[in-house]
């Protein structure tokens, strides 16, 4: 009798476990995502979109609702790209690329001050976040937000975590 009932909670117990991909899996997923935000950063949605959603057959992970969420976004789906945004946190807390463009989305709708609270979580969480730290610097003079000085600054710890061109052209923009 009691190996009946272990054999029906295992049976019914292994239809419900997780998949968990393995770590090739989960390397070619994250190898598509590199693939999908050069084809982003070409402007090529299309592109984009087909391999983040060829990465979902790898592996769940948040930098892909991450990056599906940007799609939506630079097509103005904002609904939706707030959607994978969301999706992207509840799979992991840790990732902050993803509350960076969280607050992208937000200060496109107008909502400057969840936008600027996103951007100083995502830098309190991850103070090596180049990006963010660019992106907060950029949205701090659109904004008008902050002194040049404390603009600049941002600018410059960005650039000395990793050297980038953006960065460098949002330094020049303030002179």
């Amino acid at each position: 009798m009691i190996r009946i009932i272990l054999t029906i909670a295992l049976s019914f117990f292994s239809g419900c476990a997780l998949h968990m991909p393995s770590a090739s899996d989960r390397a070619h997923a994250l190898k598509l995502v590199d693939d999908a935000v050069k084809s982003l950063r070409q402007g090529d949605l299309d592109e984009s979109e087909a391999s983040f959603e060829l990465a979902l057959e790898f592996a769940e992970l948040a930098p892909i609702y991450d990056g599906l969420g940007c799609v939506a976004l630079m097509r103005n789906n904002y609904e939706e790209a707030k959607r994978y945004f969301f999706y992207a946190i509840s799979l992991d807390e840790q990732y902050t690329d993803v509350y960076g463009n969280l607050a992208m989305l937000y200060e496109v709708q107008g909502q400057v001050g969840a936008a600027e609270a996103m951007y100083e979580y995502a830098i309190a969480e991850d103070p090596d976040n180049y990006r963010v730290r660019n992106n907060f610097a950029a949205f701090q003079m659109r904004q008008q937000m902050a002194s040049r000085g404390d603009i600049r600054k941002q600018l410059f710890k960005a650039r000395a975590l990793a050297p980038h061109p953006l960065i460098d052209d949002n330094i020049e923009r303030l002179r």
